[in-house]
């Protein structure tokens, strides 16, 4: 059986790309500052106004996801393009829309069309991450992996581009893989 990681949460200092969109703090409603931390959490990234908020957040984060979900200000943002599962390069034009409080960004228009068809279809819950490349072993951060690919409720990050296609050419081989190393398994949120 994959074991069960601890944190749900993580600390990304510096994630903030010099084109990411303007947010709120998702606790106090204020413009979100570039100095303060950025969490991550569900594949979207979180600023802050100042320091108090992100321990407020991190104790419920699905209390803030719900409160923004029918707001006119977004509180976070994408870090991937969810159609493709490319990480967003930082000096990329991005196809943006908001859904649910959160940014989606996107590397195409066509992404951002499929994206807006069928929201639900790109946004099924994967329960758990590995932050293992199930490819080449390499143990990687959400947030600076090369690409995702959700397979069976679990998300798979990537060191490279070669790793996913090997992955998509046969994703169950390499979830065996993940298993009988035990690969660090972590809830998504």
């Amino acid at each position: 059986m994959i074991t069960m990681a601890i944190a749900t949460l993580a600390l990304a200092q510096g994630a903030q790309a010099p084109q990411v969109p303007s947010t709120m703090c998702p606790v106090m409603s204020s413009p979100a500052s570039a100095s303060q931390p950025v969490v991550m959490y569900k594949g979207s990234a979180f600023g802050f106004c100042c320091g108090g908020c992100v321990e407020t957040f991190s104790n419920s984060p699905e209390t803030f996801l719900k409160r923004a979900a029918d707001s006119a200000d977004p509180i976070g943002y994408t870090l991937y393009d969810f159609v493709s599962g490319k990480l967003i390069p930082k000096d990329a034009k991005t196809h943006d829309v908001q859904y649910q409080g959160i940014v989606y960004r996107f590397l195409t228009e066509e992404n951002k069309a499929a994206f807006e068809k069928e929201p639900k279809k790109y946004l099924a819950p994967a329960k758990e991450s590995v932050t293992m490349c199930v490819v080449s072993g390499e143990t990687i951060k959400p947030g600076k992996a090369a690409a995702f690919k959700d397979y069976e409720g679990v998300r798979y990050y990537f060191c490279c581009p070669d790793c996913v296609n090997a992955f998509s050419k046969n994703p169950a081989e390499f979830a065996k893989k993940a298993q009988a190393e035990q690969a660090k398994v972590h809830p998504l949120g």
